[in-house]
């Protein structure tokens, strides 16, 4: 499927830079559970065998949240301030459960449509749903896990919030703090190579993954 942008003449106004302590922890997660993918990173798997049998465990079980797809509400804001970690995390809590139902029931592999175009909360209400989702969180290793998305969505946030924040104090806040800046850094960049070249000079260090056309005004990718 094609994702087309339609872009006007002043798109350069519209267009927001942002990074994420939190969705950065969330990316070495999954640098942990799928090792094989990352070589360059292996010294950082090494280094996390260190880290609490216990916390090991929580993200063995949540694996499945940043194992190949990412929820939706980790992302960061494309508006406001850029926050820390702790910040970012009071902003998590205050996530819709519902849109915590409908994102973790995807990672889990299981699409919530129910009959419909788009994704369906009442979906998860149905047998088949229900009972694909048990399969699903017994296979992650944690049978739990299904009864809360669906019962107590918000709960299931927190579990795995609390064991955000443990990889975080354990390990990840270090590690932040050597590659802030070099993410300040990039973003000083982009913005200053838009307003020097314009914002399809930005676009075009993305090929192939993403495609431009100036004449156009749209941006488009598979």
């Amino acid at each position: 499927m094609t994702i087309t942008f339609r872009i006007p003449a002043s798109g350069a106004e519209l267009v927001g830079f942002s990074y994420s302590p939190s969705m950065e922890a969330v990316l070495s997660l999954h640098v942990l559970v799928e090792p094989k993918h990352h070589p360059v990173q292996h010294a950082w798997v090494r280094a996390m065998r260190r880290l609490s049998p216990a916390l090991k465990r929580e993200i063995d079980v949540f694996s499945f949240a940043f194992r190949s797809y990412f929820p939706e509400f980790f992302f960061p804001s494309p508006t406001g301030e850029l926050l820390g970690f702790e910040d970012e995390l009071r902003r998590l809590r205050s996530v819709d459960p519902e849109l915590v139902q409908l994102e973790f029931a995807v990672a889990l592999g299981v699409q919530p449509f129910g009959g419909g175009p788009g994704r369906n909360p009442a979906a998860l209400n149905e047998p088949e749903v229900r009972r694909r989702l048990e399969e699903q969180a017994g296979a992650a290793g944690d049978e739990r896990l299904a009864r809360l998305l669906l019962d107590e969505p918000a709960a299931l946030l927190e579990r795995f919030l609390k064991m955000l924040e443990r990889y975080w104090e354990e390990a990840f806040s270090h590690e932040w703090q050597r590659i802030e800046p070099g993410l300040a850094e990039s973003v000083a960049e982009a913005g200053g190579q838009i307003a020097e070249h314009g914002l399809y000079s930005l676009f075009r260090g993305l090929w192939p993954e993403v495609r431009s056309e100036p004449e156009a005004g749209r941006v488009w990718l598979e």
